[in-house]
């Protein structure tokens, strides 16, 4: 494994596709010692789609700008506690998906909790208010997604999500403000958890309405789950460190 080094991204077009699944449906995807948020036999999954601006080490400055800004997707739940110990802000990967053979690569060559999936096919395109993404594996080994939303005046939390944050805000906040990550590593037999910062202004979210939705992948899973979306403009990423976690 390489050394790791910052990364930086200035990210844009972040689209959030958020579902409130029967928790029976992803346990299976858990990794044992994980537990996920939940609420009355639910929990919540994200799909997170966007376009990086110029993806590459903090340390090069405005050099970084010589960068590619490749597009990427990963689908995560909420993480509770590990090990039995809770903890704040900290997501699941359950996958994540580039359109950069490079990056796919790079970050297997890299990086622990980055075991990214080359989509052959990845269009996320924003237009007069809508939003229309596509993830296909083709001969690749990514996950499946096809969305169409629009713009909307408001983010149409259900009404389970909000009586259990108690708040609009307090939903938001944590389904955007997470400052680290964590993903199975099957074959160092632990997890990797990556420190990041992502730091989204809750002022700054569109609302979105779902037109088209189909995942052969998550298919089951959110099979008539209610469904949620909202977009970020633009916000500035990094990813700070990572380290193997005790077994």
């Amino acid at each position: 494994m390489l050394p790791f080094l910052r990364l930086s991204s200035d990210v844009r077009d972040v689209v959030y596709l958020n579902w409130v699944v029967d928790l029976d449906k992803v346990k299976h995807l858990v990794p044992e010692g994980v537990t996920v948020m939940t609420f009355n036999g639910k929990t919540l999954l994200s799909v997170l789609t966007y376009r990086h601006g110029h993806f590459g080490p903090s340390l090069l400055g405005p050099l970084r700008r010589l960068f590619p800004s490749p597009l990427q997707s990963n689908w995560r739940l909420y993480v509770d506690a590990i090990s039995g110990q809770e903890v704040q802000g900290t997501v699941l990967f359950l996958k994540n998906i580039m359109n950069s053979k490079l990056f796919v690569c790079g970050t297997r060559l890299a990086s622990d909790s980055m075991l990214t999936h080359y989509a052959d096919s990845f269009t996320h395109e924003t237009n007069n208010g809508q939003v229309y993404t596509a993830i296909a594996p083709a001969g690749g080994s990514s996950p499946d997604l096809v969305s169409l939303l629009h713009r909307a005046p408001e983010i149409a939390i259900p009404a389970s999500v909000l009586d259990h944050f108690g708040t609009r805000d307090q939903a938001l906040a944590y389904l955007c403000l997470q400052h680290s990550a964590i993903t199975d590593v099957p074959d160092a037999g632990c997890l990797c958890q990556a420190e990041i910062d992502l730091p989204i202004g809750l002022d700054t979210l569109v609302g979105l309405q779902v037109d088209e939705l189909k995942s052969a992948w998550l298919g089951e899973v959110i099979e008539g789950a209610p469904v949620f979306a909202f977009s970020v403009p633009e916000v500035g990423f990094e990813v700070i460190s990572e380290r193997l976690m005790a077994g």
